[in-house]
């Protein structure tokens, strides 16, 4: 047989393939469909344009059909013109990006029978003039204090430009003509969001809207408009662990924290301490993130367990204590929103190495974020551009040193970061973190929470006299990690694991999409309609712990 009628075969089988799974997967959906229960639809707002999302909202979009809720898509039809598929080092132009982008969501929402509508649909051209011209005659200084529909769409159009930039620096000053050109795209696109995000929930009144992310011009305008319309609006990411997922609630309508633990749950968590299985249960979790290396987001680095060689590794040959920066990928998320007493993350290490200079009883590590090895531009350049000498007692671990994050938790005495997650797994270890913004862990009994430059340097300066955590912050600090780790990470079991984080629906498991099959799908669908934050209960994890023991 040639080698071309060997691919025509198999783009033959492969087509089948897709066949059978959308008429099993509709005649599924067909035969299980119950009478809706309520008029009132929830919205998924798709306007990202990344597949492998849409076919996870698609999902979703069925549990809730399956439990007689309506639900109606928004998906993206290149009215924006500027979104976080955009990047500084990308030269496709963005008109030919768009038709592909449109092409493949469209694909989706047929292979799910998914109902939807175009942005473009909820907005005429007399409109769209109106915001073209308001971008075109504000100075590019006012753009970040802009509001539209009492919603910051300058924030957000910031918060999608520093994405855009991929790590390099944002500074007006510097600003080419290219820049300021993308800058005032992604406010337009912030405005004429927001305006049709508006126009939904006013036609609608949905019960709920679903997105991901919950940021950038994309995302952050449905989240936004729906709570400040008292509409129950939720967004998601993906969890450490495969097939896991944080659903996240707005705080207002400027803010949102991903992955944060309502003030209502957290109350009521940090009323009980840990059982013993809660326990063993989280610590398997660290277990499995630093040692088994069965997490998203951690290096395959081996865990040194000596902290005399590591010292000797790292290039410390005192006793003086150990203090370390965990900067960040100061692009993607982590600087989106939320208060930090520095105006960014670069500003906050390279202020901090001119105060620590000439502390010289401690030894001061800044540890790389892992992803700057992919960067176009990242901390470590900014160090090297701002700083000419580096003194001994301050030590750069680069993001392509192979140090396992744990075991730097076992050396240090003190971590330092703004929004990292490191501020929830050191106190676990009874070693005290600093937090220098409004995180989602922070101001909760367990962390040195700064609220202002002076009394950083402060800290930093009588850092050799803070005492350590006591038992009860230590308590506090696992009860917090046990929920944000355990019982916030919401795994979807329908997928099929061959396929990883991101992989479709096991087509041979289908009925677990049904009501009072799988708990933790009923717990999502339940806190999708109320507008509770998903916590899963203890008979949630039973169910997975049958799962894991493949009992079920």
């Amino acid at each position: 047989m040639l080698l071309k009628d060997v691919k025509k075969f198999l783009k033959k089988f492969i087509f089948k393939r897709k066949d059978y799974f959308q008429i099993k997967l509709l005649n599924f959906i067909k035969f299980n469909s119950v009478k809706i229960s309520n008029n009132k639809p929830i919205i998924f707002w798709e306007l990202g344009g990344f597949p492998e999302i849409f076919r996870r909202n698609a999902i979703f979009s069925i549990a809730l059909k399956l439990r007689g809720y309506d639900t109606h898509f928004i998906i993206c039809d290149e009215i924006d013109q500027a979104c976080i598929q955009r990047e500084v080092n990308k030269q496709n132009s963005w008109e030919n990006y768009c038709k592909n982008c449109i092409n493949s969501m469209k694909l989706i929402a047929k292979r799910y029978d998914v109902n939807y509508s175009q942005a473009s649909e909820f907005i005429d051209i007399n409109k769209m003039q109106k915001f073209r011209n308001v971008i075109e005659h504000l100075n590019v200084e006012q753009i970040e204090r802009y509001k539209f529909l009492d919603i910051n769409v300058g924030e957000l159009a910031l918060s999608s430009f520093i994405r855009y930039k991929q790590g390099y620096p944002v500074l007006l000053s510097e600003f080419t003509k290219d820049d300021e050109y993308v800058y005032r795209k992604y406010l337009y696109s912030a405005i004429i969001n927001t305006y049709i995000a508006d126009v939904i929930i006013k036609k609608y009144n949905p019960i709920s809207i679903l997105t991901s992310h919950g940021m950038y011009v994309d995302y952050a305008p449905s989240m936004f408009v729906g709570f400040k319309n008292k509409i129950n609006a939720f967004c998601w990411s993906s969890g450490f662990s495969e097939m896991t997922h944080y659903f996240s609630i707005p705080e207002s309508e400027f803010n949102l924290f991903p992955r944060r633990i309502t003030e209502f749950e957290w109350e009521k968590r940090k009323k009980d301490l840990l059982t013993q299985k809660e326990d063993e249960l989280l610590n398997k979790f660290f277990i499995d993130r630093y040692v088994d290396k069965k997490t998203l987001d951690t290096a395959s680095f081996e865990i040194c367990q000596d902290t005399d060689s590591l010292k000797k590794r790292i290039g410390i040959n005192n006793d003086n204590p150990i203090v370390c920066f965990f900067s960040h990928l100061n692009w993607d998320a982590c600087t989106d929103f939320d208060y930090m007493i520095f105006k960014n993350p670069y500003d906050w290490i390279i202020e901090s190495i001119n105060k620590i200079k000439d502390i010289k009883n401690v030894n001061w590590l800044i540890k790389i974020h892992p992803i700057e090895t992919i960067n176009n531009y990242g901390t470590l350049d900014e160090i090297r551009k701002r700083i000419k000498d580096i003194p001994e007692n301050i030590i750069i671990i680069n993001s392509d040193i192979k140090i396992n994050s744990y075991s730097l938790y076992n050396l240090i005495n003190c971590g330092i970061t703004i929004f990292g997650t490191v501020g929830v797994e050191l106190p676990c270890l009874g070693k005290h973190i600093i937090t220098l913004g409004k995180s989602h862990f922070s101001d909760k009994g367990f962390s040195l929470d700064m609220k202002s430059k002076e009394q950083y340097f402060d800290c930093l300066e009588n850092i050799k006299n803070i005492k350590p955590l006591t038992q009860e912050q230590i308590k506090l600090a696992r009860q917090y990690a046990y929920s944000y780790f355990i019982q916030r990470q919401i795994p979807l079991n329908i997928i099929n694991k061959k396929q990883g984080h991101w992989g479709d629906i096991d087509i041979d498991r289908l009925d677990e999409l049904l009501p009072g099959k799988d708990p933790v799908l009923d717990k999502l669908c339940e806190s999708i309609i109320s507008g509770k934050d998903v916590i899963l209960d203890e008979n949630c994890l039973e169910y997975l712990e049958k799962i894991k023991k493949k009992e079920i």
